[in-house]
């Protein structure tokens, strides 16, 4: 069988299209670049973590945010959505997720340092966001 690299590179456009809409944080661009995907490539490996990232990108992190539910964000935030950014993006995924801890920690800056909840800090997402002088000065 003879590899046809027009035939068998239709995949790898569209994934590359959905890449670049997650790049450009374009939720509508990256839900018609997911569509397209799953509709001609619907058992794609990457489908699931495209959605999650997506999802991300059409779920903007309220201000202020209640303590609960920012513990849960960080859960999830460092638990799937990290997984599935290293899938997509692999070494680049910190860049990819530092604006969602950012948005996160700007979403509790109104909280004090509790040692029940460290991780909710706003000084500790604001470190996984690779923000240095916001953390020390929301420490401050």
């Amino acid at each position: 069988m003879q590899l046809d690299i027009f035939e068998h590179s239709r995949d790898v456009v569209l994934r590359n299209a959905t890449i670049d809409a997650l790049r450009l944080r374009d939720a509508g661009a990256c839900a018609r670049a997911i569509a397209a995907l799953a509709t001609e490539y619907g058992a794609d490996p990457l489908l699931p973590a495209f959605g999650l990232l997506c999802e991300k990108l059409h779920a903007p992190i309220p201000a202020p945010l209640a303590r609960e539910a920012a513990v849960a964000l960080v859960q999830e935030i460092a638990g799937a959505v990290t997984t599935a950014a290293h899938l997509v993006f692999g070494k680049s995924a910190p860049a990819w997720l530092a604006p969602i801890w950012a948005e996160l920690a700007a979403g509790i800056v109104q909280y004090p340092f509790d040692p029940d909840y460290e991780k909710t800090h706003a000084a500790a997402l604001l470190l996984r966001a690779g923000r240095w002088t916001e953390a020390a000065t929301s420490i401050e």
